[in-house]
């Protein structure tokens, strides 16, 4: 403990560098998830491999902070932020690697979505406006999974029906809102 210092004042100053580095690793993720779903293709498997660890991974240290400002104002809702934020990870990276898995990453984005902009819209936790806008793209998002898991069939089965990326915008809404995310946990006020 560093001389002087209330101890309180150190946690305060710890979890103040905390919820920076969490935004610059939430900048990151939103940038590699960007790069995956612009260039993914290009450089088809190793840029998407390279960077699939971090577009997804890298969004826990924002969720783990996120978790702490969640508790104060309601536990349930920290709750589940907190693991359907994890299940967004893990299932991205699997919905990256598989398109049979890919509605279900996208429901559990949505549904997280969903819980921390709600969460965030009542309470004002990061900001009433985004929490209303991405508990807008929560549904949306949620809706978008039941329409890829119907296409999927469709497209395989009828070759006119049109195969829409859905995925690849609902990885490109993620890499937007992960920006917009770390640009809001820079600096709370």
């Amino acid at each position: 403990m560093t001389p002087g210092l209330h101890p309180d004042a150190v946690a305060a100053a710890r979890e103040h560098t905390d919820r920076r580095k969490a935004a610059v690793w939430a900048a990151l993720a939103g940038l590699a998830q960007g790069a995956i779903v612009l260039f993914g293709q290009l450089g088809y498997p190793y840029v998407r491999d390279l960077l699939l660890g971090p577009a997804n991974l890298l969004l826990l240290p924002a969720i783990a902070h996120l978790h702490i400002r969640h508790s104060g104002v309601r536990i349930s809702g920290a709750t589940l932020a907190l693991v359907t934020g994890v299940a967004v990870t893990l299932a991205g990276i699997g919905g990256t690697l598989n398109v049979d898995a890919q509605p279900a990453a996208m429901f559990a984005h949505g549904m997280w979505w969903w819980t921390v902009g709600k969460l965030w819209a009542e309470t004002g936790v990061v900001s009433r406006t985004f929490g209303m806008l991405t508990a807008g793209a929560g549904g949306m998002v949620f809706f978008a999974s039941f329409v890829a898991a119907g296409l999927a069939p469709l497209t395989a089965l009828l070759p006119g029906v049109p195969d829409l990326a859905l995925w690849d915008a609902s990885r490109g809404v993620l890499a937007a809102w992960s920006l917009v995310l770390a640009y809001r946990l820079r600096d709370p006020s």
